[in-house]
């Protein structure tokens, strides 16, 4: 999870969460546990709004995947009349969709993406793939916890990325040690693309760096 700045409401929000809003309230009055029709909180000028947000991320664990979809925040079950909210609405995969339902761990009590006043990488830290609470910060391992962030195939994703920086930090060591000399600063310049805010898992790719004096 990287910070995260919300940009301007799409007008198809605009124009119509309000009406949109009270239409899923009066429904859901009549058939409880109605869910919003996600051709209207998923509409395109959403979803390209939040892929241009996030970088075509998900905003919670960082993946790259072909598809991403529209999550709610606050949950339709916790708060149906947020469904069409544009704060509340982030682009996700489908594995960190599958996360604790707010009744097991709130999200008042994990880190937001948007929340300005507080940096996800102060509470979210690496040992290789593998994800932990950063020196054992309760809203990280919540956050964790809540997104499932610590599951196989989470770990998985990761190391499929890491595998490919590693290679690449091999061979640039290796051509460097063959020429007798040290990486070069144009090296490590193409090896910090990793840590770029477009690029899948750039936390993860960012404290690997550090450790390498980058």
């Amino acid at each position: 999870m990287i910070p995260l700045r919300r940009t301007g409401e799409p007008r198809v929000l605009r124009e119509n969460g309000i009406k949109w809003r009270d239409e899923l309230l009066a429904e859901r009055a009549r058939e409880p546990g109605r869910r919003p029709r996600s051709a209207r909180y998923a509409h395109e000028e959403v979803k390209t709004a939040l892929g241009a947000m996030s970088r075509g991320k998900c905003c919670y664990c960082e993946a790259k995947p072909d598809e991403l979809e529209v999550d709610h925040y606050v949950e339709v079950a916790e708060d149906a009349g947020r469904s069409f909210v544009w704060e509340n609405l982030y682009l996700a995969c489908k594995l960190c969709q599958r996360k604790a339902t707010n009744e097991e761990i709130p999200v008042s009590d994990c880190l937001d993406p948007c929340d300005e006043k507080v940096a996800p990488g102060e509470h979210l830290d690496f040992t290789d793939e593998q994800i932990r609470a950063r020196d054992e910060s309760a809203l990280g391992d919540r956050t964790i916890r809540k997104y499932r962030l610590e599951s196989g195939l989470h770990d998985h994703r990761r190391m499929k990325q890491l595998n490919l920086f590693l290679r690449e930090l091999v061979a640039i060591q290796a051509k460097a040690l063959e020429e007798g000399r040290k990486v070069s600063e144009r090296e490590w310049t193409e090896l910090r693309r990793y840590r770029g805010r477009g690029h899948p898992y750039s936390l993860m790719f960012d404290r690997c760096l550090e450790k390498l004096g980058q």
